[in-house]
């Protein structure tokens, strides 16, 4: 009996370190991909995961905060991708002279990749409903195209 008392607790004391070890900074194994953002919107999962840790073990908690925080990984990914400002080349080009061949030779000294602009920046419709209209002028408007 005493042999099975000590692998009970044994047992009992390696869930007790696992289910510790995932609920201390929940958004850092969760959201790897987040980690080093220094701001934003505070994501809401995340922020209870943590919190419900707080309530059940003070020290946990406490440490999944400051970790989630630490490591950025407690806020929202922004949705915007982050320019590095060195790496940016600026081509200045006077407005009146800019066309699709201009774009594409711009393009081509720049980057060596040859594209088509045109066919890049255009899409043909057919006889859709203007409902369907609205609905692709919208999703184009959603990826960030102003019309």
């Amino acid at each position: 009996m005493s042999k099975r008392r000590s692998l009970t607790k044994v047992i009992g004391l390696l869930v007790l370190a696992v289910f510790l070890t995932q609920t201390t900074a929940c958004g850092y194994f969760i959201h790897p991909e987040r980690r080093g953002q220094t701001g934003g919107r505070i994501d809401p999962v995340v922020a209870l995961l943590d919190g419900a840790c707080l309530l059940l073990f003070i020290i946990p908690g406490i440490i999944a905060f400051a970790v989630d925080f630490s490591a950025g990984t407690i806020y929202l990914p922004s949705g915007h991708a982050s320019l590095d400002a060195q790496k940016v080349d600026v081509v200045k080009v006077n407005p009146k002279d800019i066309n699709d061949a201009v774009l594409e030779q711009i393009v081509q000294e720049q980057t060596g990749l040859s594209i088509n602009v045109k066919s890049a920046t255009t899409r043909e419709l057919g006889p859709e409903s203007p409902d369907h209209v609205r609905q692709v002028l919208s999703d184009l408007k959603s990826n960030g195209y102003a019309g």
